[in-house]
């Protein structure tokens, strides 16, 4: 059977695009009237598609990043991935500002894992695609190297892989990589688990392989023994109405032989028994031996969360739940033969198909972080947890720690990338990554008109248009109570001059509307955004009823 990817094309974000733009058009914008036309009914007249340049008009609002890592020797130099909001980027600044890497060299946009080679920081690994599991996973076009600290880059294969969840690179030697594949989010693929490459790239074995269900999730290495790694694997699938994230092949493997054998301590002592969900690995380099694993687990069955509540589970029964009983994070001071329990914090499993991320400090071996809708912190070997309260944006996929200096960290999430330089007492802002997933786009009825959309993980926002070319349009913090991806359209709404006296954003009352100034650079002008989350109009000059509603983040 030949099995369609249904992603949203190219095609169809151009015509949004395209359209919205010839509604609002003056009359001398559009050469001719019956090309229009012939637009709408489907075909598009060259003399109208002449008139149109794509040109970035923001919102610098950052976007799910789940991959980042920072330069070893240059501590304001970080790069960071970005899931569906255009590919890899950089700050040499400690996150005051970023500039694009990837584009015109990647086929996608979408960064799922990142590494910088240790031996020679000015090679990069890129792996592509989305595995964070919501149900828009768009996949990627296989590993990318750059030798040039960014500004140039090569697709090294892998592209059947689709979805790349982690990158090794041996510390001394930039040439033996290793790339762990989840594989296809939707189907069985064939193309899981984990591929090793001796010559940097230019070619690939596969060194793990569980079956066409169960792919690699999650890969670390031992940096004192290079040929010792863990890898965790995995059996998440979407479906239509619900997740599959819990199955018998589930596990962790190690390797001591650089992956040329490969033993399942899935069911080592200290480890829950039945059916294991996503796992998650990591290895204090200041103890090698103490290993971290976070996972959801069926355990003895007391959690009572297995059984199936939807049409087609009675066969594999989800452990995506905050109870299961053998749900924890475990900690082994041997290298993996035995394992103990040290926490099971509900906090730490919600929507754990999504999250599961565990990261050991490579200084202090009592140090170790849990990255869910907050990053946890313990100082005591994971005996007890306070939550990080600093950081400008929830859901966490991905921190990055300097292995010199642990107060160094890029953190990444549904807000974008953020930097610290003090161990997480302050860090710098998201507002300044326009990298945002946005569902859809449209224009409200103002002159000149307002491009408005829903972004992943955020609120509904609109940013004035048409920018003066060149410009570079900044939006200020904005805060307001947590807003989710639903976009209503309702009537048309009062004209600009009848909005200029609602006061501003009330964080106490959580109100929804916000106008501040936005420098719009090169000219000058002042103007202003307004941000809402339940409401905006529909294209130039109509309006339409309807509501859009997408899985809250």
């Amino acid at each position: 059977m030949r099995h369609h990817d249904h992603s949203p094309s190219l095609g169809i974000v151009f015509s949004i695009i395209l359209v919205s733009a010839l509604a609002c058009a003056g009359p001398e914008d559009v050469p001719d009237r019956d090309a229009a036309a012939g637009l709408a009914g489907g075909s598009a007249d060259a003399a109208v598609l002449e008139v149109l340049e794509w040109r970035p008009i923001g919102p610098w609002r950052g976007g799910k990043s789940i991959a980042g890592a920072g330069h070893p020797t240059e501590p304001g130099v970080f790069y960071m991935g970005s899931t569906n909001g255009g590919g890899v980027w950089k700050t040499d600044d400690a996150g005051v500002s970023w500039h694009n890497l990837s584009d015109g060299y990647f086929g996608t946009t979408t960064v799922s894992s990142l590494a910088i080679a240790q031996s020679d920081p000015d090679i990069l690994f890129v792996g592509t695609g989305d595995v964070s599991f919501r149900t828009n996973i768009s996949r990627g076009d296989g590993l990318y190297r750059s030798d040039d600290a960014g500004r140039t880059w090569r697709n090294m294969g892998l592209a059947d892989t689709r979805n790349l969840s982690a990158i090794e690179v041996h510390p001394r030697d930039p040439d033996l990589v290793y790339a762990a594949s989840h594989g296809h989010g939707f189907i069985p693929d064939e193309n899981r688990g984990v591929y090793r490459s001796r010559d940097g790239g230019e070619t690939w074995e596969r060194v793990l392989y569980i079956d066409d269900e169960t792919g690699v999730i999650d890969l670390v290495m031992d940096r004192s023994a290079p040929g010792t790694l863990y890898a965790a694997t995995w059996n998440g699938r979407r479906f239509p109405w619900t997740i599959k994230d819990a199955g018998p092949r589930n596990g962790i493997w190690k390797t001591a032989d650089g992956g040329d054998t490969w033993e399942e301590i899935s069911a080592v002592p200290g480890l829950p028994a039945g059916l294991k969900g996503r796992i998650s690995l990591d290895i204090s380099r200041s103890r090698p031996n103490r290993v971290w694993a976070l996972m959801t687990a069926e355990g003895d069955g007391t959690g009572g969360l297995y059984s199936a509540d939807a049409p087609g589970q009675a066969d594999w029964q989800p452990c995506r739940d905050y109870y299961c009983s053998g749900n924890g994070l475990y900690r082994s001071e041997d290298g993996g033969r035995s394992w103990e329990r040290v926490a099971d914090n509900p906090n730490f499993f919600q929507r754990p198909w999504y999250y599961t991320h565990v990261v050991a400090d490579p200084t202090d071996p009592d140090v170790v972080y849990v990255l869910n809708t907050s990053i946890w912190k313990s100082t005591d070997g994971g005996e007890s947890f306070t939550a990080l309260t600093t950081l400008p944006h929830g859901d966490h996929h991905a921190l990055w720690i300097d292995p010199t200096d642990s107060r160094r960290m890029l953190g990444g999430g549904d807000g974008g990338a953020t930097v610290t330089l003090n161990g997480g007492r302050t860090w710098s802002s998201v507002e300044n990554q326009p990298t945002g997933q946005m569902y859809n786009a449209s224009v409200d009825d103002d002159f000149p008109y307002n491009v408005c959309a829903p972004q992943q993980d955020n609120t509904s926002i609109c940013v004035p248009q048409p920018l003066r070319r060149g410009g570079d349009l900044r939006l200020p913090a904005l805060d307001d109570g947590g807003g989710r991806e639903r976009w209503d359209r309702g009537p048309p709404r009062p004209a600009r001059r009848e909005l200029r006296g609602r006061p501003p954003l009330d964080r106490a009352r959580g109100s929804f509307h916000r106008r501040a100034p936005l420098d719009l650079g090169g000219g000058g002008r002042t103007t202003t955004a307004r941000e809402r989350t339940n409401s905006a109009t529909a294209r130039c000059g109509t309006s339409s009823s309807f509501s859009r509603r997408t899985t809250p983040a």
